[in-house]
């Protein structure tokens, strides 16, 4: 399936980020962010490992990367689509090291 990095219709007021994570390299992971329902794709989430372990602690380091063509940078967007992705992306990421798949 084809993701649309086109976001003209993007409605922040039914916008439901859905969380796939996709690399894992020495220092990272990443997580492709996207709208559940339009399947358009916001951007890149960066979660930088602390000890190994992932940790929604705010004094660890993540941050989302927005598409440059997909759509103006709003407070809104980033932080409604990190409170939901971040906690899914690091759920993800404990039960594929506890399976032993990343």
């Amino acid at each position: 399936m084809e993701i649309s990095r086109d976001l003209e219709k993007f409605d922040i007021k039914n916008f439901i980020p859905k969380v796939t994570l996709v690399y894992k390299n020495n220092h990272e992971y990443i997580a492709k962010v996207y709208d559940k329902t339009t399947l358009n794709c916001l951007g890149w989430l960066h979660i930088n490992k602390f000890l190994g372990k992932p940790s929604n602690d705010p004094k660890d380091s993540w941050w989302l990367e927005l598409f440059e063509d997909s759509i103006e940078y709003s407070e809104e967007i980033y932080k409604k689509s990190v409170e939901i992705a971040l906690p899914i992306a690091n759920e993800q990421i404990k039960i594929l090291e506890e399976e032993g798949t990343l």
